[in-house]
């Protein structure tokens, strides 16, 4: 059932109703109608039409749902919005990985819809300030454990085995990580471009 459908129907009124003044509508049986100068209606559902006036206005509607709704519904939207964009603007603020430490990662295959990234961070080495500003995956060639940085002083460990499942790399504004493991690690890294 719409959103709309389900609203008009959980909102009916009773088959008839006042009017509640000058150029105000009121809704007969969930169905809104206009009301004509000089006409006072019926007096079926004057509990409907009193509700709406301790309101102070009808219940409005645009295409069958009431603007509270849509309203909440483009202050969603907005901030979907606002965050996706500012997520984006922050996730620029290092470097590219292969940008800030080419060292680290180097470009093995690119065209113009991905980049493939192999990532060698050897034993005891951080890399520098990074950013990962667009989707990607990243698949380990050996086991790494590694200490991640973030800009804010705090840090985590990561521990993963090498062959597991290809993860999503989330949009990070800037990180650096260092192989706090045993030996070399390594992977793959593929961004869609």
């Amino acid at each position: 059932m719409s959103l709309a459908r389900l609203w008009r129907s959980q909102n009916k009124r009773a088959a008839s109703a006042r009017t509640a003044g000058p150029g105000l509508r009121v809704v007969h049986g969930g169905v809104r109608h206009a009301r004509s100068e000089g006409s006072e209606g019926t007096a079926g559902g004057i509990g409907g039409v009193a509700e709406n006036r301790i309101a102070g206005v009808e219940k409005a509607t645009v295409m069958g749902l009431p603007v509270i709704v849509l309203r909440a519904m483009l202050a969603l939207i907005i901030g979907v919005l606002l965050y996706v964009v500012s997520f984006t603007a922050v996730a620029q603020n290092a470097p590219p990985s292969y940008q800030a430490d080419p060292d680290v990662y180097k470009v093995i295959f690119e065209d113009q819809n991905f980049r493939v990234i192999l990532s060698t961070r050897k034993k005891g080495v951080r890399d520098k300030d990074h950013s990962h500003p667009i989707p990607s995956v990243a698949y380990l060639l050996t086991d790494c454990t590694n200490r991640v940085y973030t800009p804010d002083g705090k840090a985590r460990e990561n521990n993963e085995k090498a062959g597991g499942t290809v993860r999503a790399v989330p949009l990070i504004s800037s990180h650096s990580a260092e192989n706090i493991g045993p030996a070399d690690c390594q992977m793959l890294i593929v961004e869609r471009k």
